[in-house]
């Protein structure tokens, strides 16, 4: 997983979902010739809490990402309320044990990549 974060003297950037969904190594096609087996369900969890410079305690973040389909569900909420140094990330994947058969494959990439690109999107903070 790759995260980093950029200060400057009012401004910070970063990318607080820092250990990325495992679900990305099934998706290494753009088709498939036989169905896709997900042997196990998959179940991830993460909670992250940063503890900003309170020189951001004016700013308001809020991001929520929900997704549910027949493969399971991915939410990723991102908040930090006006007047707090805090900001609160996270993030929860259920997917299912499952055979997914060629014609529901390009449903379960789309998921797969709109997931990754909410698990890799900056946050922009400033004073």
């Amino acid at each position: 997983s790759i995260a980093f974060a950029l200060t400057g003297s009012n401004i910070m950037i970063f990318q607080p979902i820092l250990k990325k969904s495992s679900l990305y190594r099934y998706v290494r096609y753009a088709e498939r010739k036989y169905p896709l087996i997900i042997k196990k369900p998959i179940s991830e969890k993460e909670e992250y809490t940063y503890t900003l410079p309170s020189k951001f305690n004016s700013s308001v973040i809020e991001r929520s990402y929900d997704e549910k389909n027949i493969f399971g569900f991915a939410k990723i909420g991102i908040k930090k309320t006006k007047g707090s140094n805090i900001l609160k990330v996270i993030k929860e994947i259920e997917i299912n044990k499952t055979k997914i058969i060629q014609s529901k494959y390009r449903k379960f990439i789309d998921f797969c990549l709109r997931l990754k690109e909410i698990e890799f999107q900056n946050v922009v903070i400033k004073e």
